[in-house]
């Protein structure tokens, strides 16, 4: 089975299914795979305050996403 088809299969679970697969793959996940520099955190808080870059909605974001899937 391939991950796109994984994938869809997982879409089509409920939300509460969902978050719960979620949840249980990110406790596979080695926790410095997942660690975030506070840096990071900071460099892109001032990107939004200065106007560098502009925030969006998650829906504007599952929408570039899936755009970006079907090239």
């Amino acid at each position: 089975m391939s991950l796109a088809e994984i994938e869809r299969i997982a879409l089509e679970l409920s939300e509460k299914n969902r978050a719960l697969l979620a949840s249980t793959l990110l406790e596979t996940v080695a926790p410095d795979t997942l660690a975030h520099r506070p840096d990071e955190y900071e460099r892109r808080e001032r990107e939004i305050n200065d106007g560098t870059v502009a925030e969006i909605s998650y829906e504007e974001l599952v929408k570039r996403v899936k755009s970006e899937r079907s090239r």
